[in-house]
């Protein structure tokens, strides 16, 4: 285990929502305590927060991936948060294993948490990612030439997705 400020975090560790260290020090210093002794969020450094992927539309009208990085706010709650907006619809896809899918823009910016099932995404600056369950993407690319997903295996993909408006 490592030593961490206020906190040691066991090295079998590979992902965690996370306080950073910039976020607890605007609290007061009773908040500080508070949640590094009670609550399940150690302070990391952010090289070791969680991120998500994010597909975007570059400059050349191009969709590419990207990474967004969850900066979790202790003073937003009871529990930290992160990635706190409104939100226009929630849903779920389906999207069989025999689904051809077509070169497309997202119809808003959405999340989309991949729940079963492999896909592929390919984007239109030809860069491809594999993805499945338990991923999260925002999708952003709602203008440019956008990307498609491509089901693999024989299992079909289902996913929940947040749209949050443009």
């Amino acid at each position: 285990a490592r030593v961490v400020p206020h906190v040691v975090v066991p090295t079998t560790v590979t992902v965690l929502p996370c306080i950073t260290t910039s976020n607890l020090l605007r609290l007061p210093r009773s908040r500080q305590d508070s949640i590094v002794a009670y609550g399940p969020y150690p302070t990391l450094p952010p090289e070791e927060c969680m991120k998500i992927t994010r597909v975007y539309t570059g400059n050349d009208d191009r969709s590419h991936f990207g990474e967004l990085e969850l900066d979790f706010d202790p003073s937003r709650g009871r529990l930290p948060r992160a990635l706190v907006q409104p939100a226009r619809e929630v849903g779920f896809n389906s999207q069989p294993a025999s689904h051809e899918d077509v070169m497309h823009t997202a119809p808003e910016r959405r999340l989309v948490g991949f729940m079963s099932g492999l896909a592929e995404s390919t984007l239109s600056d030809g860069a491809k990612r594999g993805m499945g369950p338990g991923e999260v993407i925002l999708f952003e690319d709602v203008t440019g030439e956008g990307h498609l997903i491509t089901p693999l295996g024989d299992e079909p993909r289902h996913s929940l997705y947040v749209a949050l408006g443009n």
